[in-house]
């Protein structure tokens, strides 16, 4: 890869826009803290029946419970909930398990017989239906809310919220709440013409809605969605139809955080824009997804002028010369690159700090705050990230066949594998993330290595406690725990 001699600039360019990212910051110590001492302790959970992973155990997001799917008798099943029997039914839906997003409350898809399917809120059955989404059971934000599609009888669905059926269609996809917890919205068809259904209120007809789910702002008060007639591509904001494209994407409409904003990316014969409030930015011939900041006053995307980028496969790059890359942020090139792609792009909490990803065909490189990093065969994806405090930043690296982490442009020891992104402590100060080596996976805060396991459920997920405690979810044979790991200086 080559970088030209505007990439020099891309330090000044942030410093110097009006409110922009900090690109010269003091720099933070760097490398990886003295290693602590790690004291494990176990809580048994549950024990899996034989065939019980094939039945998609759910794990609640705070990975303090786990549900599955067992048999009760020989032709009864049940929910096993942190190792306790729930109530046999003829059959359970192994994919409709779902947890609250608070992790208090659980419900599922039951079928008492042949004739009837029911979902069972905290153990208690609700109104009895023809047949139940098992992909539709969605909870609100706030837990407090529950709907999902049922269908009264063959060919007719309806939307169910509260145990009340709110609106009935030919089809219905998965409801999802707003922000808010108080609307929500679906996709429904009926006489060959899609529409998106917001509080039980029938948006406008079209011929497709690619997207099932639309985009809330993040106070709720607003809905976007794109849609298709004729052939035609518009975006939808509280009903109201924007300029025409031939396709709009990559993504679906993105709100800010203050929800004062939208940006989404749409193309117009061979060319390519981020449409921002409304103004379309400068052509390319492809661009990636927007993305605000934290804070809503930035936003960042990536533009090419390589004419096959919107054919060609997805993480493929291009041929040498094939294609110029350029950062993009409020509509100002920031530093441009021949024959590269981006990647993972992310901003710091405090939205003053910007990583990126640069990828060539064989080479990786992270750019933060405008300096590029080393180059690496390759990083591993989602492990870039910033500290809580945004003082310091991390990512997996691989070189040859073994990975290093990453901190502060400081490259750690060498890692066998890696079996999760990295998980900064809630002050800022301790880096955690799980290694596999040989059969076993065990925590490793700065260096120190916890107890080994067979594996970590809920996808290799760490949950800080607090600055000095951490825990998960792992198992050891048929036999899941709670693992709690104290970090002593």
């Amino acid at each position: 890869m080559t970088h030209r001699p505007l990439l020099s600039s891309v330090a000044a360019l942030l410093f110097l826009v009006p409110g922009g990212l900090r690109a010269a910051a003091p720099a933070p110590a760097a490398g990886t803290p003295k290693p602590p001492t790690l004291t494990s302790s176990e809580t048994p959970l549950a024990k899996l029946a034989p065939g019980a992973k094939a039945n998609r155990p759910a794990i609640s997001p705070d990975a303090n419970h786990i549900a599955f799917v067992g048999k009760a008798g020989p032709v009864t099943f049940q929910v096993i909930f942190d190792g306790k029997p729930q109530a046999a039914y003829e059959w359970v839906v192994p994919a409709s398990l779902r947890f609250s997003p608070d992790s208090q409350h659980f419900a599922y898809i039951a079928q008492p017989d042949r004739r009837t399917m029911r979902a069972v809120l905290d153990g208690k059955d609700l109104k009895d239906h023809f047949s139940i989404s098992p992909e539709s059971l969605a909870f609100s934000p706030d837990s407090k809310r529950l709907a999902y599609v049922a269908a009264p009888r063959q060919g007719e669905e309806v939307l169910v919220v509260d145990g009340q059926e709110v609106k009935a269609f030919p089809r219905i996809d998965a409801p999802v709440f707003g922000p808010d917890s108080v609307r929500v919205a679906c996709r429904a068809e009926r006489g060959g013409k899609q529409f998106m259904v917001v509080d039980a209120q029938e948006g406008k007809p079209y011929d497709k809605i690619p997207l099932a789910w639309p985009s809330f702002s993040p106070d709720g008060k607003h809905v976007a969605y794109a849609a298709v007639r004729d052939g035609r591509h518009v975006v939808v904001v509280d009903g109201v139809e924007g300029p025409e494209f031939d396709a709009v994407g990559p993504g679906r409409p993105m709100y800010s955080a203050d929800s004062k904003r939208l940006a989404y990316a749409a193309r117009r014969g061979d060319k390519a824009v981020v449409v921002v409030d409304g103004v379309e930015g400068k052509a390319y011939a492809a661009v990636g997804m927007p993305l605000f900041s934290p804070d809503s006053k930035r936003l960042l995307y990536m533009g090419t002028s390589d004419a096959g980028a919107a054919t060609r496969p997805a993480g493929m790059v291009p041929p040498p010369g094939a294609r110029t890359l350029a950062i993009v942020i409020d509509g100002k090139e920031a530093g441009t690159f021949d024959n590269g792609v981006a990647g993972e792009m992310i901003f710091s909490p405090d939205s003053q700090r910007l990583a990126v990803v640069i990828a060539t065909a064989r080479k990786r490189k992270v750019m933060v705050d405008g300096k590029m990093g080393p180059e690496y065969d390759a990083t591993a994806d989602g492990s870039v990230r910033f500290s809580p405090d945004s003082a310091h930043y991390c990512y997996a690296a691989l070189k040859g066949e073994v990975t290093h982490i990453v901190r502060d442009g400081v490259e750690g020891p060498p890692i066998e594998k890696i079996a999760s992104i990295p998980y900064y402590s809630p002050d800022s100060k301790r880096l955690a993330i799980l290694a596999r080596r040989g059969q076993g996976v065990f925590v490793v805060v700065d260096g120190a290595e916890g107890k080994p396991y067979d594996l970590f459920v809920a996808g290799g997920t760490l949950f800080w406690d607090s600055p000095t405690r951490l825990h998960a979810l792992a198992a050891r044979g048929p036999d899941i725990y709670r693992v709690q790991v104290d970090v002593a200086d």
